[in-house]
């Protein structure tokens, strides 16, 4: 959020201010991107060139104040005459762009190398909406004068789609896309989450074509973001009607999002996010189940305290005990590991047998907290800035520059695997910045320190390929092959090192077997490879190994018989506590729990003590020796008449009944079957409350994701679990309109009471 402010604020330092300076669109694609940066300490160079992209041509539209007009696509002719008589003694040929673009002119601003570019661009740009074709070769010089910047090159893609240019725009993304694939950089999301949020802006202005070409680079900038099935699920439903939709397209979509569950980084981010949303659904199904049986049980635990007091004070304490329940959650802290086995502790000895089993699931639930923490942290240790993984994560993925090299060669290794993975990160940094003899040699320190790593294996067979040996290449992946025979990466890169070294058998079976792996992967390097780079064979990419989800499979089983799940740090509420103490407070209550109540029997140890016989409320000592409480006792003790005495019983037994079902029916509207738990009847009172609390939570995960794409990427689908929900609460509650609670079942059987309460 700092960096964000800081931003801004630097923003806010231009003459004419925010408001005149840009568009409310562009507002919010520069805040996007300041946001997508803000939480990251070392910016990518990807992020930092759209930044000066966009910092350069408010530049250039305070210098012009028409071609914020023309970039808006909201100027007439006279106004584009104006402008392109304005811009055309300051343009730059196509013959000099190039040297233009290295070496700026010194002098004003405007001189400048991004100036230049701004200057051909937005000429070229005029003479276009003029006359078609008139811009060709201002467009072309300005094309040269931004070969190679990314951040740029998206920039201006992004203008020509504003301003309806959309087959100029595609050629310009073409180019985002080959530039991205030539520097190395495998997807990079930050640009893809940018994409994604345009494709929803589009979409909601009916714009369905735009936001397919959109979604089309959004996939491109990043083939393994499993946000672009859903966001080609929403323009389908928006631009067809109801009766218009196509549910194959459905399950394509779904399947296309599955399919990408294969890779690492889409199935740990998936298992991060179910796990969280289990655990707070989890939560929630335990907290209010404790609450609900306080509440059920409270006058048994509160009456021998409570007794001790004078009667006018007794039910105020009895509320203040409920009361400081609530309260206590919302202190949270350690009070939620606490409270929640001192309630079990509690209400163990009240609980009926059925009942137990909520007690056992909130005691399960809290020993399991430090192993599902465990597996998050394992799953998602590329996001972790302590893993060396992690430094080998960005530089494969989204290829951080220089930041990135400071900062692994200062990286204090944790274990072996970091270590490992440390190295790798340094040698893909230094590939990328085409520095062959350093990416060697940190290739060969990660051989040196896991000689059959077959990451490392393929790390030096791709820098041979780089490199034109060829053969050592073949070795290099042989190995490879033999060490990871299931990675789709051995078999790929082998078929391209026998594709150069002119043995077209081994070629077509190893392509092949790479296909049978995972023909989606393959099919994509292979037309990035046609598109982007078709001379062969010097220009022709091999694949940097991904990582897969077995590796972080490996370090959850690993971590598990190291019991790494001792010293993780468990958040609850304002204080975090070691997952050590969280399981010795389990096992002690545990302990407690078995000891106390072994021989434990309800009707020898005063279940049905003190009980009034008629209301069944629990009886104050002043009144306790009786069969009746004190408020019964008065009623009926006058009265000599059988009928009549015996009217008054069911009368008085009704009213208690029917405040009790009346407690329990607003239980119910509030949260399905927590009525049934108040009342401790009906077969499905345990799954009516557990599935609403796993809706919440899952509602819950999809607006505070785990991921490298925000929650705003999703829109809509953010509130995809309010349907089911809102479903299951109408049918549950549909079925108890046509099905009322019946006040007989309430009340026990009338025989024996009613004679204790006439006697």
């Amino acid at each position: 959020m700092t960096q964000v402010r800081a931003d801004t604020r630097f923003i806010r330092f231009f003459p004419g201010g925010w408001s005149t300076a840009l568009n409310k669109r562009l507002k919010i694609v520069v805040l996007a991107a300041l946001a997508a940066v803000a939480p990251l300490r070392a910016q990518p160079a990807v992020m930092e060139s759209l930044r000066e992209a966009v910092v350069s041509r408010w530049e250039f539209q305070k210098r012009f104040p028409l071609s914020q007009k023309l970039f808006d696509n909201a100027t007439s002719e006279g106004e584009r005459m104006s402008l392109m008589a304005q811009l055309r003694p300051l343009a730059t040929p196509i013959a000099n762009a190039e040297a233009a673009a290295t070496t700026p002119v010194q002098g004003s601003p405007s001189q400048s190398a991004l100036a230049t570019m701004w200057t051909n661009f937005a000429l070229g740009l005029a003479a276009e909406k003029s006359r078609p074709g008139a811009g060709e070769q201002d467009l072309a010089a300005a094309a040269k004068q931004a070969k190679g910047n990314l951040g740029l090159n998206y920039e201006l893609a992004r203008i020509l789609g504003q301003v309806g240019m959309y087959q100029r725009a595609h050629s310009w993304q073409m180019e985002v896309h080959r530039t991205m694939l030539e520097k190395g950089y495998t997807r990079v999301p930050d640009l893809a989450k940018l994409e994604l949020w345009k494709v929803r802006e589009t979409i909601r202005q009916g714009r369905f074509q735009v936001a397919r070409q959109g979604m089309e680079f959004a996939g491109r900038l990043d083939p393994l973001c499993p946000w672009v099935p859903y966001q080609n699920l929403t323009l389908h439903f928006q631009e067809h009607s109801f009766f218009g939709w196509d549910l194959g397209l459905v399950w394509t979509s779904l399947g296309e999002t599955l399919r990408l569950l294969r890779y690492y980084d889409v199935q740990s981010l998936f298992l991060i996010n179910l796990s969280r949303c289990i655990r707070m659904g989890m939560g929630i199904f335990g907290a209010l189940g404790l609450l609900i049986l306080f509440a059920r049980h409270y006058p048994r635990m509160a009456h021998p305290w409570a007794e001790k007091m004078p009667h006018a004070v007794e039910l105020r304490v009895r509320y203040l005990a409920i009361a400081l329940v609530p309260l206590s959650l919302a202190v949270g802290g350690a009070g939620y590991v606490l409270l929640g086995l001192l309630g079990a502790m509690l209400l163990w000895k009240h609980c009926t047998s059925e009942e137990k089993s909520v007690l056992k699931v909130v005691i399960m639930g809290i020993a399991l907290v430090p192993f599902l923490v465990t597996m998050e942290r394992d799953l998602g240790r590329h996001m972790d800035p302590r893993f060396g993984v992690n430094l080998y994560h960005l530089a494969w993925s989204r290829g951080y520059e220089r930041p990135l090299a400071d900062r692994s060669l200062s990286f204090p290794s944790h274990s072996h695997e970091d270590s490992v993975f440390r190295s790798l990160a340094l040698s893909l940094q230094y590939k990328k910045q085409g520095n062959y003899l350093r990416a060697a040699e940190f290739g060969r320190e990660a051989a040196r320190i896991d000689p059959g790593n077959a990451y490392a294996l393929l790390n030096i067979g791709n820098l041979d390929m780089a490199t034109f040996e060829y053969s050592k290449a073949v070795g290099a992946f042989e190995k490879a092959r033999l060490e990871a025979p299931k990675m789709v990466e051995t078999w790929f890169n082998s078929s391209q090192a026998e594709l150069y070294n002119n043995n077209s058998t081994k070629h077509k079976r190893f392509l092949d077997q790479a296909a049978d792996l995972d023909a989606q992967w393959v099919t994509q390097w292979l037309k990035d490879n046609d598109e982007n780079f078709p001379v062969y064979p010097a220009t022709r990419k091999s694949m940097d190994p991904m990582l897969r989800t077995g590796q972080a499979w490996w370090a959850s089983w690993r971590s598990l018989l190291d019991l790494d799940f001792l010293g993780v740090t468990v958040h609850a509420g304002i204080l975090d506590i070691q997952g050590s103490w969280v399981l010795a407070a389990v096992i002690a209550a545990s302990l407690a729990l078995f000891f106390r109540f072994r021989h434990y029997s309800r009707n020898t140890h005063g279940w049905d003590l003190f009980e009034c016989k008629i209301c069944g409320r629990i009886m104050c000592r002043t009144c306790r020796k009786g069969v009746h409480c004190q408020n019964c006792f008065k009623t009926v003790a006058g009265v000599h008449e059988n009928r009549i005495r015996l009217e008054l019983v069911s009368r008085l037994r009704n009213r208690s009944a029917l405040f009790t079902v009346r407690t329990a029916s607003t239980f119910n509207s509030l949260f399905p079957g927590m009525g049934h738990l108040y009342l401790g009847r009906g077969g499905g009172r345990f799954f009516w409350p557990l599935t609403t609390s796993l809706l919440i939570g899952a509602l819950w995960a999809c607006n505070h994701m785990v991921m490298e794409y925000p929650s705003f990427v999703l829109g809509p689908l953010r509130w995809l679990p309010c349907l089911p929900l809102a479903a299951l609460y109408a049918s549950f509650n549909l079925k108890q309109l046509r099905t009322p609670m019946d006040i007989g079942s309430v009340m026990p059987s009338p025989s024996y009471q009613e004679r204790e309460a006439v006697r």
